[in-house]
C-alpha cells in the first residue's frame, strides 16, 4: 500500500530537512496521520 503524497510535498520536504539540520530526528511512521514523527535527537 503506497501513501499519496501531499501537493505541498517539497515544503514538507524542506521543513523536514530544516527540523532536521536543527538536531532533529524525522522518523517515518505510516501509523501516523501524517506519516511522520519527529523526535528530539536527545530522545531515545
Amino acid at each position: 500500500m503506497k501513501k499519496r503524497l501531499p501537493k505541498d510535498y517539497q515544503l514538507l520536504f524542506r521543513l523536514l530537512k530544516a527540523l532536521s539540520a536543527s538536531g532533529k530526528r524525522v522518523v517515518p511512521d505510516p501509523s501516523a496521520p501524517e506519516g511522520w514523527w519527529v523526535q528530539s535527537s536527545d530522545g531515545v
